[in-house]
């Protein structure tokens, strides 16, 4: 019997140790699926930022060909259907950039012309206005002049005709005479 009671004994600390082994391996599954349960939350975190990643990349491709459409812009590089990854969308910009600053520079030079033009009309509207002035200060002078000269071929018309009179007067006198001085 006490080979059996030693055999139970030892099968109890076989049992117990297995029981231990077991709590210890439950606790480890435990602590196991604690883990598996955090790196599915994270994978599900980082599968939600990829498709909002993926969303945004998306939204920016969409923008740049509603810019590029809308501007008018050519071939800018990049395939349309494609997404675009970083390198492209800076090889993107950098061409808006260049374009932006051409046209700047374009806009410049036009704003630089249509200056010098507006100033050169402008030029040109303040000399038509004195020569208009000086005509009609001219015209003004004439003018005046013009019926200084009525006035005096007026005077004169009368003076005429206040001696025309006198004229007749005088010829008929005269004829008169050399019929008296004939007769």
């Amino acid at each position: 019997m006490r080979n059996f009671n030693v055999f139970v004994s030892q099968k109890k600390k076989k049992l117990e140790k297995l029981q231990q082994e077991m709590v210890n391996i439950q606790k480890k599954y435990q602590a196991d699926q604690k883990a598996k349960s955090k790196l599915l939350e994270e994978l599900g975190k980082l599968k939600s930022e990829f498709e909002h990643y993926r969303q945004d990349v998306a939204l920016r491709d969409s923008k740049l060909r509603a810019v590029r459409k809308t501007l008018g812009l050519g071939d800018l590089g990049f395939d349309e259907d494609e997404p675009l990854d970083d390198s492209q969308v800076q090889n993107v910009m950098r061409n808006l950039r260049q374009r932006n600053s051409a046209t700047q520079s374009e806009f410049q030079n036009s704003k630089l012309k249509h200056e010098a033009n507006e100033n050169r009309l402008q030029n040109l509207i303040q000399t038509a206005c004195m020569d208009k002035a000086q005509k009609m200060m001219k015209l003004n002078t004439d003018n005046a002049q013009m019926y200084k000269n009525k006035v005096t071929l007026r005077n004169i018309q009368d003076e005429l005709n206040r001696l025309i009179p006198w004229q007749i007067f005088k010829i008929m006198l005269k004829k008169n005479l050399k019929n008296v001085k004939k007769s």
